[in-house]
């Protein structure tokens, strides 16, 4: 049974505008995304050793490589297949993908300012060549601060509904409904009587107050 990701690095030889549209036919799926478009790598002595036909020194095709970080878990053959369908004289285009395990690592390598890419001598793109949906996701070091219960709560309290966060999310959303609730609530409380710390908003409630959803906000 194939397991599945939030977080795909891929490697892609469509050109900017298919790219486009394939992230925008599935934007309902990524929380965010970016890419960049490498048109100056060249083989080194490290790739000829691992296959005798990459010579050094070769400049590459040229190709884009696309970061992109899903609300839901989905499968790599999955995302692979959202680039699928593309063909030029040589048959179908190719796009290869691969779970990401180190979301800020990768935000890195892209723009070969890694370590290892510095210490090979890798052309260093600049970052303006990045094209992306929220740099403060792919830059944060902290990325417990954008996990999915985050971004739910801050949904419900802008007024999204119910009913569009269980399609989004699904069964995150679903299986800690009664948390997320709790702490939207609280949030409202807080915000409804000035309370600034949680020892004000315990005796509050101990008082006998229950804080409930106004749910003409969630319609």
């Amino acid at each position: 049974m194939a397991t599945g990701s939030r977080k795909f690095s891929l490697i892609s030889y469509l050109n900017e505008e298919q790219i486009q549209k394939c992230l925008l036919s599935h934007g309902c799926q990524i929380r965010c995304y970016e890419y960049i478009y490498h048109d100056k790598d060249v083989f080194d002595e490290i790739d000829e050793k691992k296959n005798s036909e990459h010579k050094a020194g070769t400049p590459k095709e040229p190709h884009y490589h696309i970061l992109i970080v899903t609300f839901n878990q989905c499968t790599v053959s999955a995302v692979r297949k959202w680039f699928k369908g593309y063909v030029d004289s040589n048959g179908e285009i190719t796009t290869t993908a691969q779970v990401m395990c180190d979301v800020y690592s990768m935000d890195e390598y892209i723009t070969h300012d890694d370590k290892e890419s510095i210490a090979r001598g890798k052309f260093r793109y600049p970052r303006s060549a990045v094209k992306c949906s929220d740099i403060n996701y792919f830059q944060a070091k902290l990325e417990s601060e954008y996990d999915n219960s985050t971004l739910i709560v801050e949904m419900l309290l802008r007024g999204v509904s119910i009913r569009q966060i269980v399609k989004m999310f699904g069964k995150d959303f679903i299986y800690h409904y009664s948390q997320i609730k709790q702490v939207v609530n609280d949030i409202q409380v807080c915000e409804k009587h000035n309370i600034n710390d949680i020892g004000h908003l315990i005796g509050f409630q101990e008082q006998g107050y229950s804080a409930l959803w106004d749910l003409e906000d969630f319609k």
